[in-house]
């Protein structure tokens, strides 16, 4: 880990271990100080006015890979539903010989006319008609893991048998704790 300043960490970890789903623990002071920040606010001076204001921050987005989306989100991003667009309905299918999921659902994102969608050879030799998801809004995540509880570690467990759209999480964001991230 590396910290230049208050407000600017760069996470790097060489090697396999990272710390995953419990980046939250490093995450928790920068939170603490978005949330003051946007509650109070900080003194400034403006040196060309020659006055004080009252400045007031939020964190508009983050950039991130896609693993580490998995990790801030607490959404898999790996295995069956790896999509966090699609979610419960990703078109997943396990490949025996490889030993790995592959995802052949992308072309319900294309418009409903378009001519690749017809073309079943190229693809799962299957004609797609399904329309592209509705994107799930900040709230509608916060609504479905609001009851979430954060269960912190490595488990003992090797396998989890999952059911409920509640149990695909692996952890509630420590972003909602943040009053504006689920607009």
């Amino acid at each position: 880990m590396h910290v230049k300043g208050k407000f600017d960490v760069d996470f790097t970890y060489p090697g396999a271990k990272t710390t995953g789903y419990d980046i939250d623990v490093y995450l928790a002071p920068l939170i603490e100080d978005l949330q003051n920040l946007w509650m109070n606010g900080i003194d400034v001076y403006d040196a060309f006015g020659e006055s004080t204001f009252n400045l007031k921050a939020i964190l508009m987005w983050k950039i991130n890979d896609f693993p580490a989306y998995g990790n801030m989100s607490g959404w898999p991003t790996m295995g069956k539903v790896a999509c966090p667009v699609c979610r419960e309905n990703t078109c997943s299918k396990w490949l025996k010989q490889s030993q790995k999921f592959s995802y052949m659902g992308h072309r319900q994102f294309l418009a409903i006319d378009h001519p690749l969608r017809s073309k079943r050879a190229w693809f799962n030799r299957e004609h797609e008609k399904r329309r592209k998801p509705k994107l799930s809004t900040g709230k509608d995540i916060y609504d479905e893991v609001e009851n979430f509880v954060n269960d912190w570690g490595k488990s003992e467990e090797t396998k989890r048998k999952r059911s409920t759209s509640l149990e695909l999480w692996k952890k509630k964001s420590i972003f909602f704790k943040l009053p504006y991230w689920k607009i």
